[in-house]
Parts: structure tokens; C-alpha cells; sequence
């Protein structure tokens, strides 16, 4: 709607020189200019109807444009006119960037509450542009607002369904850089409300104001351009390519109010900001959650306000009753559970409780979290704590027609039970249904006031060391709880009573970052432990206060009476997979010991029988051989010194042997069509078949450029195998590779550029897969590329590594697995190499003949077998039924072998297990 008496039509654009902007600043004169004072509701000017303000419904005047038909949803009450309002976008170049810094300078007098200031600044300098201050003051709720607002240009008219005058609106905004209310005593000024898209996400508007008035946030800016108005005109549209949209764009004013607001709470109010950024996904389209509720893409790990790990006070999610909705509230037949209202994208999934006490886990859609270059949002991720910090940001994406209304209810039934024009009573259904994410956020900002709580950070529990070697003692433990937790700390002493004047190691230690996250529950130590000592240990927690727990129970270690320029093995090492007869390599550091080694192999763990390799070979670090079978998931190598048996080392943990059935195997030697690569849209592709480094042959596939050059900035190249269908049982994926990619100067665990294995289930999308024994980094929070939070391969990694993925979930299933290179715009390295890929059925036991005999011929035995669909059969013996089988009797490619009946009276028992080839 609109009020006549006040309506102002102005030319399109108005910039002023820089030299005359200049001049302006000095002549400003808070006495000579006036705030406009309004009584009425906020809401009713908002999406209403408000006689007490210049004009009203402030929505139905957005500026309005089509760039794709049918791409985006818009309301089906208020189909979109191109031409109604126009956008004026900040020029590139020095007068925009003064424009901006003028309108920062505006908003910074805003934020602080300094209203006649910002009035003086506005008169002065931004008087030529269609902008007033307002002061609006509710009689009913005595509460006051200051708003920063566009005029009217009534020269536009948006006519929406032609045959219904009821639903026209006269005027929209020559500009369309939005509109900001700040709260003049607000509950949690460091709460700022957002809506980016207020067209084609378009219940957030009602949604977003209604979080903003009940939490009593400290302002709220609303964008009042739709983002299709003005796009690249580059080929087809999608919304990558708009222009208007601040989330996207940030030589915005949007930016520039969300800038100030940012620096007033951390350097003034000295808090963390949190800014809830309100956002709607197109209904029919995805089959998700109500409410999507992220951090941002930047942000893998939630903490407090979104969620509590500790319990103690509770997060959003956490405060939401289990029981949304009963039955009946929107028309949905059935209850709404939490797991049915909430989605989320964080790195570990969200442990919630029904009324009865169990256990659910919230769904994670990995998808509708946030764009990565998300201006907001970026601007908050430059300099903060990811670790410590609350989280800043709240990225909620809302069902615009909720999964429990009927399918054959139209989103246009939905919404228009009050008529025309539309107003904020259309919208009091789906306003309600969100209600208690808003309800559960108010509550958490209030029991977030304050320094302490009625609660006690907890001790870590079952502290134990599962691994000592060298002078590296590898700790579990129960983690700590604390709403506010800092660091953990590992107190260690030669002196059995370990206490806070003992050394300690915590979240600054090098190496030892993990340690500031109360979810961390393992880590290595790599202190400066002496050999041969006992050590006693334990540990505490440390809340933001510095308040720290009580300790954990002691622990006691004993290091290694070795020396690091002794021997050790370093492959396998454990979680590695060899394959029955195929060539196998033993790597060792021989260190200064010198001489030759004996190498030994054990199928059954440290505990043996212990067969040897090699009796004596030269200390030289390395040695290949043929391994023959049985199969084992339980193999350890040892190699010792000849000269000095007593160093020696072993496998730190079991590796796998096993029989492979081969779906894949290439070492890329040749060109294969069921090889491809590609870019996703606007990004870079850098794979191609590179001769630089192969760990087999002379060729692998990297992704970078040629030779040893480097990546390119945007990069997300996907290396893609062609699909396999109907994956057998325990499929497994072996690869090997060697990667460089940009890792954090402050903290190498972060990276900014890396690399992922992906796989599609039967045509679906691509979802990370997790290899045996993890990713070895993570993408930090800030970066500009994509899968922020997201684990990946990074570093410099010289080496030939095998990485190992189970793929036994997709048995039965057709599948295909890519490899997914990314990278920010700065700094690159030389890139991803993968070589020697299999993907097969691995067989853990033992095949072979369904039925084996045994008959004494004379002075033979004879043992007869009913298969014959494998192409060789082997033949081991034990003294015992149950093992070792390792005393190799012959082998046969028949179903029959004869052997020698020795004069050995022992009983002894026989396996035979056959081979594909």
C-alpha cells in the first residue's frame, strides 16, 4: 500500500564527485536537518497496513525482475513485473568506494544509537539520495525503532494479476539498497536479523521480523531488491550471476550496515556478533527437513547458540521440544518430531532425545548451507576463533510449504486464506510453524547472558594411552563438557603426583590444535619425553573463563628404550591392504644401525608364527617379494638387525591381506574412455594424464598443470570413473597418491585447497566418502573455494600413500567414484596425483572347495576336492583344526593333490583354498 501525501519521485541515480563529497564533510551541523517521527506498528508498516507511517506493507514495493522464467519460486500471491522499482548498482572505482564509505560512516552512528548524528551525516552528505531517517514509536509496546528507508517513486506500477485491481501497488524504489531497523533498547544488541532474497524466498520476511521482534534483537536489514533484477546478461541465468544480491555482491550498502554492525560488537561491545541470515527453499523440489540450519558453508562443527555439545545450557536445537507441532497445527496429520524439523549441515551429526530418553540423530542434507562467498558471512570469518568463538553466524533455510501439509495442497491455498492485498496475515501459518526455532533461539541468547551458569566444567574421563612409540604417546579419553569450553590440557611429570605446576600441553602446543574442541577424544603427543622413563600423566579441561576442572585419574607410560637413528617400519604400518599373490613392498627407515636386516611376517598378529622373507638382506630400506596366501586381516611385519637383534621394530598396528576379484584396475598407462573430467560451472578443471610422477609405469593423472606446475586458483576439478553396476560385497577402493596442496602458515591441520573422494549411489548425487583412517586435514572456515569444514587431503605429501575406502554400503548398487579437487583464489602448489586404482570384491576368508577328502593311497595321501572354478588350489596343513594354517603342502590346478605320507605320526590337518588366477 501506499500514502499519496509523501510519495517522492526521484531521477534513477545520484553520485556525487568525490572532491564535493569532501567538501560536504566538514559542513555538517546535527541542528540543521530533522528526523522524521512516526507512531504506528513496526510490523504493520513492514507487511501491514499502517496509516501512522509515510507509506506501508513495505514488502509489496520491492523491486521486481525476471531474469529465467520458472528458476526461481516466487510467491504465488505476487507473481513478479520486470520494470516495477529499479536497482542501481555502487560503480566500480573510487566514487563508489567513497559512496560506501559514506554510508558505513551512516550506519557506524546507527548502530551506536548516536540517531541525531546519523541524521546530520545523512542530511549533509546523502541528502540527494531517496533516503530518510525515521523514528517509529509503538503505542501499544512503548517499544522504538530508527530506520534507515528508501522513499516511494510512484511512477511504478506492478499491476500483478491484471484481472484483480485488489492486488496492484503503486510504487517501488529507485534504488533499492534496502531497509535497516535498529532497535533502540533491544534485548541482544549483538543479534542482527537478515533477509537477502526477499522475493523469491519470500515467507522470510514474516518469519525474519517475527525473530527480530521476539528475541528483541539490535537490528534488522532486509534487502528490497529481488535478485534477478540485474544479472551479468552472461549466457543463461542462474544465481551465481545477479548482481543486486548482496549475499553475492559486496560493494552493497547491504555490506556496508552489515560491516558496522560486525566492528561495533567485537570492538565496542567487546562480544561475538551473531548474524541469522533468513533464507526459504522452493517446495516440491527437495525432500528435506522444515528448517535447514547451518553455520554458513564455512562452518563444518556447530557450538552454541545453534547447538550444545555439553548439555549444560542448551542450543537452539537442543531447546526445541522434541514434539514441535502436535497433529492438526497446519493441517499436518501427524505430530512434527525434531528430526522431521530440523536439518543440518554439520560435520557431526546432532545427537537429540525424545520424550522417552532415546537417541536420534538430526538429518544432514549436505546441501541449502550457504553459498561460499557469502559476503556476510565472509566478512565475520576473516578473524574469528572457529575453535572457541560462538558460532557468528545462523544460515536457516525454511520448506516454503512444509512436507507435512497434503501434497494436493497448493502452495496458493497455503497462502492466501486472508485475501488481498497480501499482507502478514497470509502468512500467520507458516509464521507459527517456525515459531519455535525463534522461541528456542530467544532462549538460548538468554541463558547465554552472563559470564557463568549453575554449572561446573566436567573432568575428562577413561583417560588411557593406547599407543606409545618413541617418544609419542597417543591418548584417549570421555571428553569434558562445558557450554564455553577452551582447551584441553595434558599434564605430564616424572613425579607420581601430577598437579597444576606439572608441564602441560594444550590447544597451543604445536601439533596439538584438536585440543581446543571439547568433541576431541584422541590425539598424539609428541613431547620431549625422554627414553626409557616412566612418565605419569592426566588430564583437565579449560572453560573460556579460565576456569579449569578437576583432573582426571593418573595415568602411567614407560617410552621406548630405542633411539629415533634406530630401525622402524614405516610400511605397512597398519590399515594397509596387500593382495594375495601379487608383488609387495616393506619399507623401513634402517636409520645409522647399518649391516643387513632380517624382514619376518606374521598372518596372525604380533603374536605369530613369524615366517621369514628374508634371512639376511642388506639394511638399504627397502624390499619387494611375492606374498602367497592364506588371507589375513590381522599381518604384521618385523624387520631386526642381524648384527644387533635387538633393534628392531614392528607394524604399529594390522594390516590386511587379501584376495581381490577385480571390478577396476588401471594404472593409466593408456588412454580409457570410462575415464572423464570436468569443472563444476565457473570453476576450474586442471586433471589430465601426466607423465611427471607415476608410481607404476610412467604415467598417472594429476591435477594441476603440466610438468611440475602448479594448480589454478578456482579450482574444482572432478576426475570421474564411468558407472559399475550391481557392486559386490565387501568392495573396497585402493589407490595410491601424492599431493601438494596450500596448507594454513598458523596451523597446518587447515588448508585452503585440497582434495576428496566422492561417490553417486545409482544416478544420485555425489556425497564424500571417508577412506579407512580418515582425511588428513580439514578446509579452513575462510576460504574462498568451495567445501569449507569439509576433511580433505592437503599438505606435501612426496611419497606414493595408499589410500584405502570401504565400499561394501553400495553392495548391489551401481556406483561412481570421482576425485575432487578444490582451491581458493590465492596461492597454489603443484597439485593431486592418483595412480594404480582398484576397485575389486575383497575376499577376507579363504575361498575354495565346498568339500575336501582325505584317503592314505599306499604311501601317498590323496586329497580330492568337488570345485573346479578356480584356476589354482593351494594346500596348507596345521597340527591343530584351528591354525595356524602355514606349512605349505603343494598346490594343483586340478581338484586332486598327492602327497608324500611321511613317517610322522602326528595328526595333522589340511586346508585347501582355491585362487581366481
Amino acid at each position: 500500500m501506499q500514502k499519496n501525501r509523501t510519495a517522492l519521485f526521484l531521477p534513477s541515480i545520484c553520485l556525487l564527485p568525490i572532491f564535493l563529497l569532501i567538501t560536504l564533510f566538514s559542513l555538517i551541523n546535527p541542528a540543521a536537518s530533522e528526523i522524521i517521527e512516526e507512531t504506528g506498528s513496526l510490523r504493520e508498516f513492514f507487511m501491514g497496513s499502517e496509516p501512522g507511517c509515510a507509506y506501508d506493507n513495505f514488502v509489496s514495493h520491492n523491486i521486481e525482475g525476471i531474469a529465467r522464467q520458472n528458476y526461481n519460486y516466487y510467491c504465488p500471491l505476487d507473481p513478479q513485473t520486470n520494470g516495477f522499482g529499479h536497482y542501481e548498482p555502487i560503480p566500480v572505482g573510487a566514487t563508489g568506494d567513497q559512496l560506501l564509505a559514506i554510508w558505513k560512516t551512516l550506519f557506524e552512528h546507527m548502530i551506536r544509537g548516536e540517531w541525531a548524528e546519523a541524521e546530520a551525516w545523512r542530511d549533509a552528505i546523502l541528502s540527494p539520495y531517496p533516503y530518510e531517517i525515521v523514528h517509529l514509536t509503538e503505542p501499544v509496546t512503548n517499544r522504538e525503532y530508527y530506520m534507515v528507508r528508501e522513499q516511494l517513486n510512484l511512477t511504478y506500477y506492478d499491476d500483478n494479476d491484471p484481472d484483480n485491481l485488489v492486488d496492484d501497488e503503486a510504487g517501488s524504489f529507485n534504488h533499492g539498497w534496502g531497509l535497516y531497523v535498529f532497535a533502540v533498547q533491544p534485548n541482544h544488541r549483538r543479534v542482527n536479523i537478515q533477509v537477502v532474497h526477499p522475493n523469491d524466498d519470500f515467507i522470510v520476511p514474516y518469519i525474519a521480523l517475527d525473530m527480530f521482534q521476539t528475541i528483541g534483537a539490535g537490528s534488522f536489514f532486509f534487502s528490497s531488491v529481488g535478485r534477478e533484477v540485474l544479472w551479468t546478461n552472461a549466457g543463461t541465468y542462474d544465481n551465481t550471476k545477479s548482481l543486486c544480491d548482496p549475499s553475492r555482491n559486496g560493494r552493497h550498502v547491504f555490506q556496508m550496515a552489515q560491516e558496522a554492525f560486525i566492528d561495533y560488537v567485537l570492538d565496542e561491545l567487546g562480544e561475538q556478533p551473531l548474524t541469522a541470515q533468513m533464507h526459504s527453499y522452493d517446495t516440491g523440489t527437495r525432500n528435506f527437513s522444515s528448517a535447514l540450519v547451518s553455520a554458513g558453508r564455512f562452518e563444518g562443527l556447530f557450538s552454541l547458540p545453534l547447538y550444545d555439545w555439553s548439555g549444560f545450557l542448551g542450543g537452539v536445537i537442543n531447546r526445541t521440544p522434541w514434539i514441535v507441532h502436535p497433529a492438526g497445527v497446519i493441517g499436518n496429520p501427524n505430530p512434527i518430531t525434531l528430526t522431521e524439523f530440523y536439518g543440518s549441515s554439520s560435520a557431526r551429526r546432532l545427537e537429540v532425545y525424545d520424550d522417552m530418553g532415546t537417541m536420534h540423530l538430526i538429518p544432514n542434507p549436505n546441501d541449502l548451507y550457504g553459498h561460499p562467498e557469502n559476503q556476510q558471512f565472509l566478512y565475520r570469518a576473516t578473524d574469528a576463533d572457529a575453535c572457541s568463538d560462538d558460532r557468528w553466524n545462523m544460515h536457516v533455510e525454511c520448506d516454503e510449504l512444509p512436507n507435512c501439509i497434503d501434497d494436493d495442497t497448493t502452495s496458493l491455498d497455503f497462502y492466501s486464506s486472508s485475501g488481498y492485498p497480501v499482507t502478514w496475515q497470509n502468512f500467520v501459518s507458516i509464521t507459527d510453524y517456525y515459531r519455535p526455532m525463534t522461541l528456542a533461539l530467544y532462549e538460548t541468547l538468554e541463558e547465554m547472558r552472563g559470564s557463568r551458569h549453575d554449572w561446573t566444567i566436567t573432568a575428562p574421563g577413561r583417560v588411557q594411552a593406547t599407543r606409545v612409540k618413541d617418544n609419542r604417546v597417543t591418548l584417549t579419553w570421555e571428553r569434558a563438557r562445558d557450554p564455553f569450553f577452551y582447551s584441553y590440557r595434558i599434564y605430564w611429570d616424572l613425579n607420581p603426583v601430577v598437579g597444576r605446576h606439572s608441564p602441560y600441553e594444550d590447544r597451543f602446543s604445536n601439533g596439538l590444535d584438536d585440543l581446543c574442541s571439547q568433541l576431541t577424544e584422541v590425539i598424539t603427543v609428541d613431547a620431549d619425553f625422554l627414553y626409557d622413563f616412566t612418565y605419569y600423566l592426566a588430564m583437565t579441561g579449560v572453560d573460556r573463563q579460565g576456569n579449569e576442572s578437576a583432573f582426571s585419574d593418573i595415568i602411567t607410560i614407560h617410552t621406548e628404550n630405542t633411539n629415533p637413528l634406530w630401525i622402524w617400519v614405516v610400511e605397512p604400518n597398519g590399515g594397509d591392504t596387500w593382495f594375495v599373490d601379487s608383488t609387495v613392498t616393506v619399507a623401513w627407515n634402517p636409520g645409522l644401525v647399518g649391516g643387513n636386516v632380517k624382514v619376518e611376517f606374521s598372518r596372525y598378529g604380533m603374536a605369530g608364527p613369524w615366517e621369514t622373507i628374508a634371512e639376511s638382506t642388506p639394511n638399504d630400506s627397502l624390499l619387494s617379494f611375492e606374498i602367497d596366501g592364506p588371507p589375513s586381516q590381522e599381518c604384521r611385519i618385523a624387520v631386526s638387525s642381524v648384527e644387533n637383534p635387538a633393534q628392531d621394530d614392528t607394524s604399529d598396528a594390522d594390516f590386511s591381506l587379501i584376495i581381490s576379484s577385480p571390478l577396476l584396475e588401471t594404472s593409466f598407462e593408456t588412454v580409457d574412455i570410462n575415464w572423464t573430467h570436468s569443472a563444476a560451472s565457473g570453476w576450474v578443471d586442471n586433471w589430465h594424464q601426466s607423465t611427471e610422477r607415476a608410481r607404476h609405469g610412467v604415467r598417472s593423472y594429476k591435477c594441476g598443470h603440466f610438468g611440475t606446475g602448479s594448480y589454478s586458483n578456482r579450482c574444482d576439478s572432478r576426475l570421474t570413473h564411468a558407472p559399475l553396476a550391481r557392486l559386490p560385497e565387501n568392495a573396497r577402493l585402493i589407490y595410491y597418491q601424492q599431493i601438494q596442496a596450500e596448507t594454513a602458515d598458523s596451523n597446518p591441520y587447515y588448508c585452503y585447497d585440497g582434495g576428496v573422494i566422492e561417490v553417486s549411489s545409482d544416478g544420485g548425487n555425489f556425497l564424500q566418502v571417508t577412506p579407512l583412517g580418515g582425511y588428513t586435514n580439514v578446509i579452513a572456515s575462510n576460504t574462498t573455494g568451495p567445501l569449507a569444514g569439509h576433511a580433505c587431503f592437503a599438505g606435501n605429501v612426496t611419497d606414493w600413500v595408499q589410500v584405502n575406502v570401504d565400499l561394501s554400503a553400495y553392495a548391489g548398487h551401481t556406483v561412481q567414484v570421482r576425485w575432487r579437487f578444490v582451491s581458493d583464489n590465492t596461492v597454489v602448489r603443484e597439485g593431486w596425483y592418483v595412480d594404480d586404482i582398484s576397485i575389486f570384491e575383497a575376499l577376507y576368508a579363504t575361498p575354495g572347495p565346498s568339500t575336501v577328502t582325505l584317503r592314505r593311497e599306499s604311501d601317498v595321501l590323496v586329497l580330492d576336492w568337488d570345485d573346479d572354478i578356480f584356476v589354482r588350489y593351494r594346500v596348507y596343513s596345521s597340527d591343530s583344526p584351528d591354525g595356524p594354517f602355514d606349512t605349505f603342502e603343494g598346490e594343483s590346478t586340478e581338484s586332486q593333490l598327492t602327497l608324500p605320507n611321511g613317517a610322522d605320526a602326528n595328526q595333522r590337518f589340511y586346508m585347501v583354498y582355491g585362487e581366481h588366477g
